[in-house]
């Protein structure tokens, strides 16, 4: 984990300000924001800082680490697959809400949108936590895959007939979709 904490802050320097953040686990690491900003020409920046060991012990330090330093607009959570977490559910949920909690504090006017896992009682708990917490749940498990080099191609397409040039702003539902069906 202290390689991805040192190449995170490294990629930090060259990133900009704002824009959307993946703060998720192991499986998470693979989801290719990049493409997928380029591909649904979205206006925001966008970056993903998941790791292979985030769990709810240790990711307010990473979180202050690795994704304060971007001042992120909207912050897309997406910790909860582990089946430790049963062992202590109560637990689970106070540390998820003091995460989101601590988040919503160090950055100020933040979207923070908590994104389902591929357990229904789990999402039960997790949507009970973002409403608790004011915050967004977005349900993404039963979105099924799509290929972005189709899109691309769509967009290549759209912008030699002349409809290029525009940027599109999204809802939160719809980024958890574009960026958690590769997951």
């Amino acid at each position: 984990m202290e390689r991805e904490i040192k190449e995170y802050k490294s990629l930090n320097q060259v990133a900009k300000h704002g824009g959307v953040v993946i703060f998720g686990e192991q499986t998470d690491k693979a989801i290719p924001v990049g493409e997928l900003r380029e591909s649904f020409n979205l206006e925001y920046s966008a970056y993903n800082r998941s790791f292979s060991d985030l769990n709810l012990d240790n990711a307010i330090e990473l979180y202050d680490s690795c994704v304060l330093p971007l001042f992120p607009e909207t912050v897309m959570i997406h910790i909860g697959n582990s089946n430790d977490y049963w062992k202590d559910i109560t637990g689970f949920e106070q540390k998820y809400i003091a995460l989101i909690k601590h988040i919503k504090e160090a950055t100020k006017g933040v979207r923070v949108v908590v994104v389902s896992v591929d357990d229904e009682e789990t999402n039960r708990h997790l949507k009970n936590i973002a409403d608790s917490t004011k915050v967004d749940f977005q349900n993404v498990m039963h979105i099924t895959t799509s290929n972005p080099q189709n899109i691309k191609c769509v967009n290549s397409f759209l912008q030699s007939i002349g409809l290029s040039g525009y940027k599109r702003q999204v809802s939160a539902y719809d980024l958890a979709k574009i960026f958690f069906r590769y997951a």
